[in-house]
C-alpha cells in the first residue's frame, strides 16, 4: 500500500468536524423549519405538475433531456458550493447534494415541460428564455429573500445565461441521441 500524503489526516479530521457541525446545525436550526418544509413541498408540486402535464408519447426523449438537466444541475451545484460561489443554509438533508429539490425536480421539470410543449427551435428558445427569466430573476431572488440560498460570488445573470446555454445544448444532444436510436438522419 502506498503512503498517504502528509496533511491528508488533518483534512480528514477537519471534514469530520465539519460534518458533525453541519448535522448539529441541521437538527437545531433547519429540520422542520418553514424553509425545510418549503424545500420538501415545492418539489412535490413540480412532480404533480409533471404527472398531469407530461405527454406520455414523448416520455423517453423528455426524460433523457431531464436527466441531462438533473445531472448537470447537481454537478454544477456541487462545484458552486465547493468553490464558495453560493451556499444553502437550509437543506432537506444535512449531507449530500445541497439543494436536491431544485436540482432534481423544479428546474429539470420546468425545462422538460418547455421541451415537450415547444417542439420547434424558435418556440423552444422563447420558452427557455421565459423559464430562465423566471428561475434566475424571480425564484432565485425569492430563495435569497427566504434565506434558503446565499450568493457569495455569483449573480442572477450567470444563472440566466447558463440555463439558456445548457438548455440548447441538452435539447441538441437529446434530439441527436433519439435520431441515432431511430435510425434517422439528425436535423438540428
Amino acid at each position: 500500500m502506498l503512503d498517504i500524503p502528509s496533511g491528508f489526516e488533518e483534512i480528514m479530521q477537519i471534514k469530520v468536524q465539519l460534518h458533525e457541525a453541519r448535522v448539529l446545525y441541521w437538527h437545531v436550526a433547519v429540520l422542520f423549519s418553514f424553509q425545510w418544509w418549503l424545500s420538501i413541498s415545492v418539489p412535490l408540486f413540480f412532480i404533480w405538475a409533471w404527472y398531469k402535464l407530461c405527454r406520455r408519447s414523448q416520455l423517453v426523449e423528455t426524460a433523457l433531456y431531464g436527466l441531462f438537466w438533473a445531472a448537470a444541475a447537481t454537478y454544477l451545484d456541487t462545484l458552486g458550493t465547493s468553490f464558495l460561489l453560493w451556499e444553502y443554509p437550509y437543506t432537506i438533508l444535512p449531507y449530500g447534494s445541497k439543494h436536491l429539490s431544485v436540482n432534481l425536480t423544479s428546474l429539470p421539470i420546468a425545462l422538460m415541460l418547455v421541451y415537450q410543449y415547444c417542439p420547434s427551435w424558435p418556440a423552444f428558445a422563447r420558452g427557455t428564455v421565459a423559464i430562465s427569466l423566471v428561475f434566475a430573476f424571480v425564484l432565485e431572488p425569492l430563495l435569497v429573500w427566504l434565506g434558503i440560498y446565499i450568493m457569495y460570488h455569483w449573480t442572477y445573470w450567470y444563472s440566466f445565461i447558463i440555463y439558456i446555454l445548457l438548455s440548447f445544448l441538452f435539447r441538441w444532444a437529446a434530439k441527436k441521441i433519439i435520431a441515432i436510436q431511430s435510425g434517422h438522419k439528425f436535423k438540428p
